[in-house]
């Protein structure tokens, strides 16, 4: 329960995380990290608003405020029993009372106790501080791995089909950045690639398996996607974002 204690959620964090994203890793429909519920537009198939041409400006902003809806928002989805509309499985119900129980001990300890002790204006720019810096770390890592220039999307107009190998699948929607001192500072998440083909490995051993791992990707034909720096790995994001905020070509009827 040691995300529940700063804040997340295990039983989300594990429908989202495990069950869904790494299954449908950029699935267009299935994917919950590629709905930005019209916020961004992330892959081929979303609508296209004109604020979209913009979003290489608002990303970064945004990716510092996406944990107040993690914190404080998706108590909706734990009392629904369900994630992005997906019910979890009974088969964790036992962790219901204990996640339920550990949302409300953090709001008691993280907002409710420096409010009722120091109830300023400075005391809640501190919350929101705090809040805004551990979003951003994370937000940042995960949507630069999944959101580059050339990046594979999969399903119905997407540049992978759904019969494609779960190996191409998931090495083609994911990237690297840096190497292994990066991956010790952030917990191995700069490493997607051997994160998704072998998320019950430790961390530590990425650096030492992803040579192994992009021989053998690249002798099976696929991309094996990897940026020597965070700011390369940035551009490429930016670039993917701008793309995607044109205006798509009409379809032909």
């Amino acid at each position: 329960y040691a995300q529940d204690w700063i804040g997340g959620n295990m039983v989300l964090w594990l429908q989202e995380h495990v069950v869904m994203h790494h299954l449908h890793t950029n699935d267009v429909d299935n994917d919950p990290d590629q709905k930005a519920h019209g916020a961004l537009r992330l892959k081929p198939t979303d609508a296209w608003m004109p604020f979209h041409m913009l979003q290489q400006l608002y990303i970064l902003p945004g990716e510092a405020t996406y944990a107040f809806k993690l914190l404080f928002l998706d108590i909706t989805e734990l009392l629904g029993w369900r994630w992005e509309g997906e019910p979890i499985s009974q088969l964790a119900r036992d962790l219901f009372a204990p996640a339920l129980l550990m949302k409300l001990a953090f709001w008691a300890r993280f907002v409710g106790a420096p409010l009722y002790r120091y109830p300023e204006l400075h005391t809640v720019a501190c919350i929101c501080a705090t809040v805004m810096a551990g979003s951003f770390y994370l937000a940042f890592f995960f949507f630069i791995s999944h959101n580059f220039d050339g990046v594979a999307s999969v399903g119905p107009e997407g540049s992978l089909p759904r019969t494609a190998t779960f190996v191409q699948r998931q090495v083609e929607t994911s990237s690297n950045v840096g190497g292994k001192w990066l991956g010790v500072v952030n917990g191995g998440l700069n490493y997607q690639i051997e994160h998704h083909l072998f998320p019950r490995l430790h961390h530590s051993h990425y650096a030492t398996i992803a040579p192994t791992v992009r021989t053998h990707i690249e002798a099976m034909g696929f991309k094996y996607n990897h940026f020597p720096t965070v700011s390369e790995n940035l551009v490429s994001m930016m670039a993917h974002l701008g793309k995607m905020g044109q205006r798509p070509a009409a379809k032909a009827e």
